[in-house]
């Protein structure tokens, strides 16, 4: 009994050595961040040059507290974590001249940039199209900008208070070509342009790449008619692909089941020509054989927007002769991206873009299932 005592007094000491010592090393972790300023750090000494309005004591230094603090300004903070990489930051650049406050983007680009030009991730964000907004893409673009190999685009489009649909798709065109005309000012690479969109914005993006150079659906907004909407690659975030899938959707709007989320269609295209207007919006109708490098990611469990949504779409896709089509399957996620820190989805959707965006001899299996921690 007394070797009992004697070892459950070992084991509560060593456990509160332990804990001791992990807590010294994040008040170390802390300390040695606080103190990381742009005088000893040549990351925040280039985010200092290029953001002089940080520095907002005007004591000619900035402090890592400080550039933490200006990631923030002008964006919802309760939607937004905090930067890992270093970033100048261009905001609410209106990419349609004379247009309204939601026709606006902004533009992340890395301190540490590996080369002139670079190429450029375009994000779309989701919310049912009736809200949401640029700075929701932020923490997700952190991962794929911090190491200095990529550029971002986070952009705005007119909501369904503001516009009905063709307008989304429209404004989305209008910020490429805003992109691609503006590339050399930002140093941006305009033959090599992503796009990623969750949600809502996985619809919109799903649409830019199969509708890329359709007349049809180019629309007239920005001052960039000449440059063309097309993009090297997608991926699509648990967007819609058919907006009168059975069961889904509008198709419960249309047989008199107005609930959330077949609302929100119905808020985007309006009332008129209801179903004609579904099929129009809806990138399964769409497809080509010529559709740009295209990923699906979805969640197995996602009850506001099936699977089944991003299963016919890759069916399609391999149905039309698309050469490069994946899908990728999450076993335990619901709809959403499954959270901020990297995962196993984020290092798919990094690989698909360092594949196309960066040449790089990366295989990726066209179904692939995974299980998100």
């Amino acid at each position: 009994m007394k070797h009992l005592f004697l070892y459950i007094g070992v084991l509560i000491l060593s456990t509160i050595a332990c804990n001791a010592q992990k807590t010294e090393q994040v008040e170390s972790r802390e300390v040695l961040k606080s103190n990381k300023t742009s005088n000893n750090f040549k990351p925040l000494k280039t985010v200092f040059e290029l953001n002089l309005e940080a520095d907002v004591n005007n004591d000619s230094i900035l402090t890592e507290q400080e550039y933490r603090d200006f990631q923030f300004v002008g964006i919802r903070r309760n939607r937004f974590k905090e930067f890992s990489g270093y970033y100048k930051r261009i905001t609410d650049i209106p990419y349609a001249a004379g247009g309204e406050e939601h026709q606006k983007l902004d533009v992340i680009i890395p301190v540490n940039r590996t080369a002139s030009s670079l190429p450029v991730i375009i994000f779309v964000h989701g919310g049912g199209w009736k809200k949401g907004d640029k700075c929701d893409g932020y923490p997700l673009l952190d991962d794929f900008l911090k190491e200095g190999n990529y550029i971002g685009v986070s952009i705005n489009y007119r909501l369904t208070n503001e516009a009905k649909w063709p307008a989304q798709l429209h404004d989305c065109k209008a910020a490429i070509r805003w992109v691609k005309a503006n590339a050399e000012m930002y140093g941006i690479d305009k033959e090599k342009i992503g796009l990623w969109g969750t949600s809502a914005g996985g619809h919109l993006v799903s649409m830019l790449a199969v509708t890329a150079n359709n007349e049809r659906f180019e629309g007239v907004v920005g001052s960039h008619l000449t440059e063309s909407a097309s993009v090297t690659c997608a991926i699509n975030g648990f967007g819609p692909s058919d907006l009168m899938l059975e069961g889904t959707l509008l198709n419960k709007v249309v047989y008199n089941d107005f609930s959330d989320p077949g609302y929100n269609v119905f808020n985007l295209i309006g009332v008129e020509d209801l179903k004609q207007k579904a099929k129009n919006a809806s990138p399964i109708y769409w497809v080509h054989n010529n559709v740009p490098p295209f990923l699906s990611y979805h969640g197995v469990l996602d009850e506001g927007v099936p699977i089944k949504h991003s299963d016919r779409l890759h069916e399609k896709l391999k149905a039309k002769g698309a050469k490069d089509a994946y899908l990728l399957r999450i076993e335990n996620m619901e709809h959403g991206h499954g959270g901020g820190k990297f995962t196993e989805t984020t290092r798919y959707l990094f690989n698909f873009f360092e594949r196309f965006l960066r040449e790089k001899p990366i295989k990726i299996d066209a179904i692939t299932t995974l299980k998100q921690p």
